[in-house]
């Protein structure tokens, strides 16, 4: 056997183990993060608030190792929480697309779109809360709820758009104490709304395929010599 070879088995049999725990050690900081970001935002939460709640030895240098700055850990937890949400929130919409009915289908749609803003809302939030430090994330609160798959564009007829921005106001405005909308059931509502279009021949429109992400090609190193 060549002279090393058993550290090499050893170092190979090590490091899937390493890289694992790396990972699940990056995976509780951004749970982590997140919670705190929503509890107490963006200001309000330290690297150190987060070390601790991980587990991690405050001031060890650790967080560092995962992320190079508070800003990155912040992007990357909204970023992650948006990706898992349309992972499980599509596959639902998608079912609802078979249903023949049209105003069962715009029903449908409809609760779903409020389930899914009454679950991001405290993330939607925290993402406007820190528009100004963050623009590009507000992009994140419209790609979760799938509101840019709708054609809401006003010229073609501005009755989708308002369809839509009445679910996203009757879900804000039902959570305010003693306000007027918090007497009104919400499938009373969406039925209401549904009737409306239906009378008005508005049909649930076809999804957008998402826009493709361009790469940037790499710049050739010069090669000296």
């Amino acid at each position: 056997m060549p002279r090393g070879s058993s550290t090499t088995v050893e170092a190979d049999a090590i490091e899937p183990e390493a890289l694992w725990d790396r990972r699940r050690t990056r995976a509780r900081i951004l749970d982590a993060a997140l919670a705190l970001f929503v509890e107490r935002g963006f200001e309000g939460t330290t690297v150190t608030a987060i070390e601790r709640e991980v587990g991690l030895a405050a001031g060890s240098g650790s967080f560092y190792r995962h992320f190079r700055s508070k800003d990155d850990v912040f992007v990357a937890s909204v970023e992650q929480y948006a990706a898992e949400y349309i992972e499980r929130f599509l596959p639902e919409l998608e079912a609802v697309r078979t249903i023949e009915d049209p105003h069962e289908r715009l029903v449908r749609d409809f609760q779903m779109r409020l389930s899914a803003y009454r679950t991001f809302a405290p993330i939607a939030r925290l993402i406007a809360a820190e528009q100004a430090r963050f623009p590009r994330l507000a992009r994140t609160f419209t790609a979760a709820l799938e509101l840019d798959a709708w054609n809401l564009a006003w010229d073609d007829g501005p009755l989708p758009g308002i369809a839509m921005a009445a679910v996203i106001g009757y879900a804000s405005m039902a959570e305010l104490p003693d306000g007027p909308y918090g007497s009104i059931p919400a499938d009373e509502f969406i039925d209401a709304l549904a009737d409306l279009l239906t009378d008005s021949g508005v049909t649930l429109p076809e999804r957008r395929p998402p826009k493709p992400t361009r790469r940037r090609p790499r710049a050739r190193r010069s090669s000296s010599g």
